[in-house]
């Protein structure tokens, strides 16, 4: 009787005890019912034992069917929400430009024109103050338009330190006024894409615009072109300001999300899209000596 009761005992392997100790862990009951065949096999028969074996199955595929099925179906579900939204958005955004500007080009002769005939000092200073205005509310709509109707980008080889050095071109001015210093590092190999340069460049302009103001009493902007992993070349634009709070980092890609008390929150998400476009994407992290540094991912040019 001894030798057939050690006969029906089931061979206990370390993995196998694993589960079972997991399973009574976060599942008494059930674990109770799947521990029985080992611990007193004489109390149930073979079909008690192959029900507990298709419970131990169940438990085992149950995770390993949310990983593979249902997780990805709820990513899925969760992107075309998110791209309804972003598209209902977009058609908001295109109609709202669309009536801003038609009056916003009127006033912006009147005022151009006003300045070419007044006399009294005062009256410029203040028609100049509302031309100003008036451009950065063109600009906040050109950013509107850019978001809601993207360019296709008109490719073509470039090497990524021209683009650089045309970029800061455009900023030295508001780089000295700022008192921010720029390091710029060249690769030692020309690094070529295939790219838009305009893009590029709007890109570029506004990763440097960020990080210039990220250090409003001076810094440092650091800018690095090199060759990365996977036939791809990474420019980078980091600053020495306070970095991105932990709070923001899951944000920073949403539409219209800013911290700055001007700017609507879409740089960003038209930069990383146009990345996108070209076949590479936009990173962020906070470096360790403080700061954030924001990496564009292009691949090389064969």
């Amino acid at each position: 009787m001894q030798n057939g009761t050690n006969a029906a005992r089931m061979p206990m392997s370390p993995l196998r005890m694993l589960i079972l100790v997991l399973i009574v862990v976060f599942t008494a009951e059930a674990g109770v019912m799947l521990l029985l065949p080992w611990i007193l096999p004489e109390t149930v028969d073979e079909r008690a034992r192959a029900v507990a074996d298709s419970f131990l199955l169940t438990a085992i595929s149950a995770p390993i069917l949310w990983y593979v099925i249902v997780g990805p179906m709820r990513r899925w579900e969760r992107e075309a929400i998110r791209a309804e939204s972003l598209a209902t958005v977009a058609q908001l955004a295109t109609g709202v430009a669309h009536e801003v500007r038609n009056p916003l080009t009127s006033i912006k002769l009147l005022v151009q024109n006003q300045l070419q005939t007044a006399r009294v000092p005062t009256l410029c200073e203040d028609l100049k103050v509302i031309e100003e205005e008036i451009r950065r509310m063109e600009s906040t709509l050109n950013s509107f338009l850019d978001f809601a109707r993207p360019t296709p980008p008109q490719r073509k080889p470039l090497e990524l330190s021209g683009v650089v050095d045309r970029t800061l071109a455009l900023l030295d001015g508001r780089i000295g006024k700022q008192n921010v210093r720029v390091q710029f590092e060249t690769p030692v190999e020309p690094l070529q894409v295939h790219a838009d340069a305009e893009q590029l460049r709007q890109v570029l302009l506004n990763l440097s615009l960020n990080a210039i103001e990220m250090m409003p009493r001076g810094g440092t902007l650091d800018i690095h072109i090199q060759r990365c992993h996977d036939h791809h070349v990474c420019l980078e634009v980091a600053d020495t300001g306070p970095g991105i709070a932990k709070e923001n980092m899951s944000k920073m890609f949403q539409p219209f999300f800013t911290t700055r008390e001007t700017g609507v929150g879409l740089g960003l998400v038209i930069s990383r899209r146009i990345a996108q476009d070209h076949g590479g994407d936009l990173l962020f992290k906070n470096r360790p000596e403080g700061g954030a540094c924001f990496t564009l991912r292009l691949p090389l040019l064969d």
